[in-house]
C-alpha cells in the first residue's frame, strides 16, 4: 500500500515552518527513538525527526500552501498507518512516537482562517483538514479534532457566520454529519485492523473498531459506531448543530443556507433539481420548499446568493471550483425568476419575482465561468431565456441563440425532446433564425431560415447534442465557439449582453 499521508497531508496544510521544525528537532533529538528499516524511505537507519522531514513536513512556499489547501486528494491516516506499519520496522516506541509528532504537527499548523471552510461543499469544514483530525482521534490521539473544534468555536463566537455553519454540518464528507463521518472511519479501521502487526502499536483504534457493529450491505462492510466515547462527540456536535444553523444564516452564510435547503448537503447542483423539478418527477420540491418558507426574509437570501457568486467571481486564485458557484447562481436566479430561467416553470411561485435580480445572478456566474474554464450547460441555457425574456439590446437575438446553442436543451436522447419542446416555445422567430444561420453554417441544418423551429431544426438540435460544445468543440466552430467568458466578451455580441446588464 502506498504510503500518501504523510508526505501528502502537511504539503496541503503547512505553510512555511522552518522555526516549527527547529524546536520539533530540539525536542526530539535526546534519545528519540529510531527506526531500522523501511521500504519507504532511501536511508535505511532514520529517526521520527528525519521521517517526519522527509516524509511528512514539506517546507514549500506559502503559495504552494495555499493552493494546495484547497486541494482535492483526501487522504487516510488509518489507511496509511497500516501500509507504513507493514512496510516499515516493527518498533513499536518508534511508531507511537511517530504517531504523537503527527498529532503535534496537525495541531501547529498555522492555517488562515479561510482556509478551515469547504470550497467543494458549500457551508461544510474543509474536509482536508477534518479528514485527518477524525481519523487521528480513531487513532486515539484526540488532540488535532479538539484544536479543529476549538477553532471553529472562536471564530463562531467573533461572528464569522461560516463558522457557525461548518460546525451544524461538520462531517460532511460522508454526507449526513459528523456520525456518520466517524462510521465511516471506524469502517476504515475495520477493514484496516488484518494486520497484526498494526494490532499491538494501535490499540486504541482496535478498541473503537470493537465497539462497532459490523453487517453486510450489499456486499460491502457497513458499521454502525456504539464507542460511547465517540458518540458522546456526535451529542455534543448535534446539540448545538440547529443554533450554529440559524447564527449562520441569519450571519448571511450562503453555504449554510444551500445545506439548509438540500438534505444532507448534496449540493447546490443537486438542489437545481429540487426547485425546479420535470413534470415527471418530484425529487424533493415540497421539502425545499418548506425550507425555503423558513427563511424570515427570503429576497435577501437569494441577494446574499449574487453577492457571493460576484464575489468569488472577482477573487484571485480560486479557479479549480468555480463550478460551484455557478450552481449557486443558477439556483439563486431559478429562485428569483420561478424558474423561468430553465425548462420548466415553478410549480409555485418562491415569492421573489424580480427578475433583474435573477439576469444579474446568471450574469454574476457567466463570470465566474472564466476559471473554470467554460461555461456550465444549464447556466447557458438560463442566460439565452433570460435575454429572450429580458429588454432589448444591440444584437440581442444573436446572444440569445449563442447562448441557446451553448446550452443546447437537447441534452440527451432520453430527456431532450420534452426539454428541448419546454425551451423552444419561449422563444421569438428572430432568435430562431439567428440559431438557424449557425447550425445551417456548420452543416446540422439545411432548411430555410425563416425563424420556425420546425422538424429540422429540431434534428438539428438533436445532432448537436448537448455536450458536443463541451467535448469536441472544434467540430462545430461556428457553434461552439466561444464557449469560455473570455472569448464571449471579445465577441460584439458578448459584449452588448454583459454591457446591457451592467447598465441596470
Amino acid at each position: 500500500m502506498s504510503f500518501r499521508f504523510f508526505p501528502g497531508v502537511l504539503r496541503r496544510f503547512i505553510a512555511p515552518m522552518g522555526a516549527l521544525l527547529i524546536a520539533f528537532s530540539t525536542q526530539l533529538a535526546a534519545a528519540e527513538p529510531s527506526c531500522d528499516h523501511s521500504t519507504l524511505m532511501t536511508t535505511k537507519t532514520y529517526t521520527v525527526t528525519e521521517y517526519m522531514r522527509a516524509r511528512f513536513i514539506d517546507t514549500s512556499s506559502e503559495l504552494a500552501f495555499q493552493n494546495d489547501i484547497r486541494g482535492v486528494v483526501s487522504y487516510s491516516p488509518i489507511k496509511e498507518a497500516n501500509g507504513f506499519a507493514s512496510n516499515s520496522c516493527q518498533d513499536e516506541e518508534f511508531f507511537a512516537s511517530l504517531l504523537q509528532a503527527m498529532s503535534d504537527a496537525l495541531v501547529a499548523l498555522p492555517i488562515p482562517d479561510d482556509y478551515y471552510y469547504s470550497r467543494a461543499h458549500l457551508g461544510g469544514v474543509n474536509e482536508h483538514i477534518a479528514n485527518p483530525a477524525l481519523e487521528m482521534h480513531m487513532l486515539g490521539y484526540p488532540e488535532p479534532l479538539q484544536s479543529l473544534l476549538a477553532k471553529l468555536r472562536e471564530m463562531r463566537d467573533a461572528g464569522d457566520p461560516r463558522a457557525a455553519s461548518a460546525l451544524a454540518h461538520l462531517g460532511i464528507l460522508p454526507p449526513g454529519g459528523l456520525y456518520r463521518s466517524l462510521a465511516y472511519f471506524a469502517e476504515s479501521a475495520a477493514n484496516n485492523l488484518s494486520s497484526a502487526r498494526l494490532d499491538g502499536v494501535v490499540p486504541a483504534l482496535q478498541d473503537h473498531a470493537k465497539y462497532s457493529e459490523e453487517r453486510g450491505y450489499f456486499g460491502m462492510s457497513q458499521v454502525k459506531v456504539t464507542d460511547p466515547e465517540l458518540l458522546a462527540l456526535q451529542n455534543e456536535i448535534a446539540a448545538s448543530s440547529n443554533r450554529n444553523r440559524d447564527l449562520a444564516v441569519a450571519g448571511g452564510s450562503v453555504g449554510a443556507s444551500i445545506l439548509h435547503l438540500q438534505e444532507d448537503g448534496l449540493g447546490a447542483g443537486v438542489l437545481l433539481s429540487s426547485i425546479c423539478p420535470s413534470p415527471d418527477t418530484q425529487f424533493n420540491y415540497a421539502q425545499v420548499r418548506e425550507r425555503f418558507g423558513q427563511f424570515k426574509d427570503p429576497k435577501l437570501v437569494v441577494a446574499k446568493m449574487v453577492t457571493f457568486v460576484s464575489d468569488f467571481a472577482e477573487a484571485e486564485g480560486r479557479e479549480h471550483n468555480g463550478l460551484t458557484a455557478q450552481d449557486v447562481a443558477l439556483v439563486a436566479a431559478q429562485l428569483a425568476s420561478d424558474c423561468a430561467f430553465g425548462p420548466f416553470a415553478a410549480r409555485d411561485s418562491y415569492g421573489i419575482n424580480d427578475m433583474d435580480l435573477a439576469r444579474q445572478a446568471v450574469r454574476a456566474g457567466l463570470l465566474v465561468s472564466k476559471k473554470a474554464a467554460f461555461v456550465k450547460r444549464p447556466l447557458a441555457l438560463a442566460a439565452s431565456l433570460g435575454i429572450e425574456t429580458g429588454p432589448e439590446f444591440d444584437l440581442k437575438h444573436m446572444a440569445a441563440a449563442r447562448f441557446l446553442l451553448l446550452g443546447n436543451p437537447y441534452w440527451t436522447e432520453v430527456s431532450g425532446e420534452r426539454d428541448y419542446d419546454a425551451v423552444v416555445k419561449r422563444l421569438s422567430r428572430e432568435t430562431i433564425s439567428e440559431a438557424q444561420k449557425l447550425l445551417s453554417d456548420d452543416g446540422l441544418y439545411d432548411s430555410g431560415i425563416d425563424g420556425v423551429a420546425g422538424r429540422g431544426f429540431k434534428e438539428g438540435m438533436r445532432k448537436l447534442g448537448g455536450g458536443s460544445c463541451l467535448q469536441a468543440p472544434d467540430n462545430y466552430p461556428n457553434i461552439c465557439k466561444p464557449n469560455d467568458v473570455s472569448g464571449i466578451l471579445a465577441t460584439d455580441w458578448g459584449k452588448a449582453y454583459f454591457d446591457s446588464l451592467a447598465m441596470r
